[in-house]
């Protein structure tokens, strides 16, 4: 006799991935926390995806197969949905059709979040490659750093932005189905595809109770045919369809902090989409940023900057974008791949100050570059020079290097 509320509802989403499902299912169907029920859900595929999902529903009671005859659009949206809506579990949790896991992986999530009662339980990835024998540590996996070093806390304004800055993907998480259906969290369905982005933010600014597993647990598989991350620049540049929905997501009594995420998520991606376009597409792409970017309020950038969520590089960035020169963007993103962020972030501790700066011609003036380590630091630092009292009138102009915000909202 089956569970009536199994402890996980894992949802499987697939399409045209006939070489990939049975993994996929094995994995599933083998993890050694027994108590769940399998919800595959098949987007249309048009290969033999959905004959070898309905060979497992025989062999397995657990698996139900919800069996779409036309693609929908908006990548995983609707049948993470469909399968959400039909789920029953304690927990809801989710595979990538052509993905591994560890037998393990569900067990070990389930356990962490119960001992806690947690809203969301998180874990470590890694990404493998078609017909490679090499793997890669997850996207953005440094961010982890940020997070407590506890395994269960109560998630605070700060831990929830540290949650936002790592990886969107929903299927290296389980979370409470409570905490899912009472605040009516769903995959936007909209013609483009990075759904899991707002479906991120919204359950991590929903959830008060989070659990770490800090073990890779999910294998991602790269570079197949027909995958969303491998459409190329065409593809990746939906992603900032998304800025309203976090606009709305981060209404809160902390809604001035979240802004600072929302700037620093826009300026991160902008990064990589001009990063991975080619010279042509990226002139021709850069007014598509423009716009993204000019849908955020000019105070937003300046107290992410302000507050340091932001560095100098990141606005100089965004003077580019506005600017439309692609070739500044270029050479902004060869510096940042430099750590040239990390690197103004410790200058300005060390100085002690929000602005690092040089003295020229007995003139205080930003010091821009900082791809280089100048003597200045060193002979300079504990100048009095600092103490002079014209520092503080040069450090607050920050609004010149917002100018070309102003001129842009004219343009």
């Amino acid at each position: 006799m089956q569970n009536d509320k199994p402890k996980i509802s894992v949802i499987l989403t697939s399409f045209n991935v006939d070489a990939f499902i049975s993994d996929a299912l094995d994995c599933a169907v083998n993890q050694t926390l027994k108590d769940i029920e399998i919800i595959v859900v098949d987007d249309g595929s048009t290969d033999g995806t959905q004959k070898i999902i309905e060979e497992y529903a025989r062999r397995d009671s657990r698996i139900k197969p919800i069996l779409q005859k036309e693609n929908s659009i908006g990548g995983v949206a609707t049948p993470a949905n469909l399968g959400m809506d039909a789920a029953r579990g304690e927990y809801i949790g989710f595979i990538d059709g052509d993905d591994l896991l560890k037998l393990d992986a569900f067990e070990k999530l389930y356990l962490s979040a119960k001992s806690f009662d947690s809203d969301i339980c998180v874990c470590q990835f890694n990404e493998f490659f078609q017909d490679s024998p090499y793997s890669t540590s997850e996207p953005l996996g440094h961010n982890w750093s940020q997070l407590p070093k506890e395994d269960h806390f109560i998630s605070t304004v700060i831990d929830k932005k540290a949650l936002l800055s790592l990886s969107p993907v929903p299927w290296r998480k389980i979370y409470k189905r409570e905490m899912i259906e009472k605040n009516n969290i769903r995959f936007p369905v909209v013609d483009h595809f990075f759904e899991d982005n707002p479906f991120h933010w919204q359950t991590v600014l929903s959830a008060e109770k989070v659990s770490l597993v800090r073990e890779v647990l999910f294998h991602h598989r790269m570079k197949r045919s027909g995958q969303t991350v491998g459409g190329g620049h065409l593809v990746f540049s939906n992603v900032f369809n998304f800025i309203p929905y976090f606009i709305k997501y981060s209404k809160s009594d902390h809604e001035a902090e979240y802004q600072s995420s929302i700037v620093k998520w826009i300026l991160d991606h902008a990064r990589y989409y001009l990063m991975i376009c080619g010279k042509t597409q990226r002139r021709k792409n850069i007014e598509l940023i423009k716009h993204s970017v000019k849908r955020i309020d000019e105070k937003w950038y300046k107290n992410a900057f302000t507050s340091g969520e932001i560095g100098l590089d990141d606005v100089e960035l965004l003077g580019s974008i506005l600017r439309g020169s692609s070739h500044s963007a270029r050479r902004n993103i060869k510096r940042k791949n430099n750590n040239i962020f990390s690197y103004f972030l410790s200058l300005r501790k060390i100085l002690g100050l929000k602005y690092a700066f040089k003295f020229t011609d007995r003139k205080f003036k930003p010091f821009r570059t900082l791809n280089k380590r100048s003597v200045w630091i060193k002979d300079e630092i504990n100048s009095s020079v600092y103490k002079s009292t014209s520092v503080n009138s040069h450090l607050l102009k920050i609004d010149a290097i917002f100018k070309a915000f102003e001129t842009s909202k004219n343009t």
